[in-house]
C-alpha cells in the first residue's frame, strides 16, 4: 500500500521482459494479466495500481463535473506522478529480476488520460495505451 493505493506485482520470471504499469479503478489486475496471458502476448510484468482516487489521481486540471450529480476533477494527477515515479515503480522494479526492457503506462477513461499526460510529463515510459479515454 502506498497512500492507501493497492499495488499488484503479476511477476514475469524473463530478466528483461518489458514492464507494464496500469492504472485500474477496481482491482482488476489479476484478470487483465490472465487475458494477456490466455491470448499469448509476449512475456511481460504488469503493476496494477488500484484504489486510486480516480477524480483526483488521474486528472492534471480542475474540472466541473462532466455529468450530472457527478464529482468535480481536482487535478492531482502531479502528485499522483510523483508518488508513481519515486516510489511505486522503485518499489515494483526492486521485485524483477535484471532491469525492464521497456516500460509502459496503460489505462482507460481518465486512466488513459493520465497515461497520456505521464508520457509528456516524464521519459521514464517509452510506451502508452490510452483505451476509451477522456481525452
Amino acid at each position: 500500500m502506498f497512500n492507501n493505493k493497492t499495488v499488484s506485482i503479476f511477476l514475469n520470471t524473463k530478466p528483461d521482459a518489458p514492464i507494464i504499469y496500469l492504472n485500474t479503478f477496481s482491482d482488476e489486475g489479476q484478470k487483465v494479466y490472465e487475458a494477456t496471458q490466455a491470448i499469448g502476448c509476449p512475456p511481460f510484468t504488469l503493476v496494477a495500481i488500484s484504489d486510486l482516487d480516480w477524480n483526483h489521481d488521474m486528472v492534471p486540471w480542475d474540472s466541473p463535473p462532466a455529468f450530472k450529480n457527478a464529482e468535480p476533477c481536482t487535478g492531482g494527477a502531479d502528485e499522483y506522478l510523483r508518488l508513481l515515479t519515486e516510489e511505486i515503480i522503485p518499489m515494483a522494479e526492486k521485485e524483477i529480476a535484471g532491469a525492464p526492457r521497456w516500460r509502459g503506462i496503460v489505462g482507460y477513461s481518465l486512466a488513459g488520460l493520465f497515461a497520456l499526460y505521464a508520457i509528456y510529463r516524464t521519459d521514464l515510459f517509452s510506451r502508452f495505451g490510452s483505451m476509451p479515454d477522456s481525452l
